[in-house]
């Protein structure tokens, strides 16, 4: 018989949107390409650094605030500092570090001769020069106003477009939680009562399931690449119109824990896997004592208790070597059964 202590279990997150647009429009003014950082106008919090994000232009238009793009929508990772302004990156772990290094070129969106409007078009003054824009839509002739074009004008000025945009959180990765120290969770079913005025005995039948639960962690900010962040818990349930909705894997045995001694256990895993909710959230400090807090939620929908049982029916390429797939490096092609 083989005794499992609680060193190797794990917590697996995935940020969930709860489809709700955020809407904003990209205007000159909002692109820093020097810093190469972008301003939306959203609520601070909507967004959290770490996210995958897609961004799509509601008006066909290029996001031409992304240097040398012409496509009307992306996929990037970001960053997002003190203050609201966000820096996109290719990875999840560029994202984490932030910083201007590794992240994207950014362009003043559009920019455009005063010759060259379209009418109907949304604009931004960049220059005046020996434009008058008042011809053409502006309410005045200075740098910085937004307005629909009529028509082209002359002179040497020029102008930015503005791009309406739609964001949404696309995040299709589970990550790990840095620093969690123990989690709980409780499945609970409703019962029904059927008795009848007759009946000598209570008759009860089950109903609905739920489950509900808490995590722990030390507290950790900075300084992990590959793992969320602890601090991420913390942002998640302040989110409002995003919301604190999650997907998780609570896992009761890892890969490469094998107290058994069985060689052919050794990656087996044992996992739940549910939808949950943000609905409670708790620091503890004292001094010379670890920073830690405490995260309660509750379940959404489905709770389903998973293995995954390492196999050894595999199909073999004729030198012997594994069959990948393509979705992920390390899976490898099974055989249904291991009938022959």
């Amino acid at each position: 018989m083989s005794i499992y202590l609680g060193t190797h279990g794990k917590v697996e997150l995935r940020r969930e949107f709860d489809g709700n647009d955020l809407v904003s429009t990209v205007n000159v003014s909002d692109v820093n390409a020097t810093r190469k950082r972008l301003s939306f106008d959203f609520k601070l919090g909507q967004l959290i650094t770490g996210d995958q994000v897609e961004i799509t232009s509601t008006n066909g238009a290029a996001l031409s605030f992304f240097n040398g793009y012409t496509k009307t929508g992306i996929k990037r990772f970001i960053n997002v500092d003190a203050l609201g302004g966000i820096r996109f990156y290719t990875t999840f772990a560029n994202a984490v570090n932030g910083g201007t290094a590794n992240a994207e070129t950014l362009a003043t969106p559009g920019g455009r001769a005063a010759t060259a409007l379209v009418a109907g078009t949304v604009y931004q003054i960049v220059t005046v020069g020996s434009s008058d824009f008042t011809a053409v839509g502006a309410s005045v002739n200075t740098v910085g106003t937004v307005f629909t074009a009529t028509g082209t004008t002359t002179g040497d000025g020029t102008v930015g477009e503005t791009i309406p945009i739609k964001v949404v959180v696309q995040n299709s990765d589970f990550r790990v939680i840095a620093q969690v120290n123990s989690f709980e969770l409780s499945t609970q079913r409703e019962v029904i009562d059927t008795t009848n005025l007759s009946d000598s005995f209570r008759s009860q039948v089950s109903s609905l399931m739920s489950g509900s639960g808490n995590m722990s962690c030390f507290w950790e900010y900075t300084g992990e690449t590959v793992q969320d962040l602890p601090m991420y818990l913390l942002q998640l349930i302040l989110r409002t119109k995003v919301g604190s909705q999650f997907r998780a894997k609570f896992y009761l045995k890892s890969g490469n824990h094998n107290p058994s001694g069985v060689v052919a256990n050794a990656n087996d895993e044992i996992f739940y896997e549910f939808d949950g909710v943000l609905t409670a959230c708790a620091s503890q400090f004292s001094p010379s004592s670890t920073v830690q807090f405490t995260a309660d939620f509750v379940t959404t929908g489905e709770i389903a208790l998973k293995v995954s049982l390492e196999s050894t029916d595999k199909i073999l390429q004729e030198d012997s070597d594994d069959i990948l797939l393509d979705q992920d490096g390390t899976a490898k092609l099974l055989l249904e059964s291991s009938d022959t």
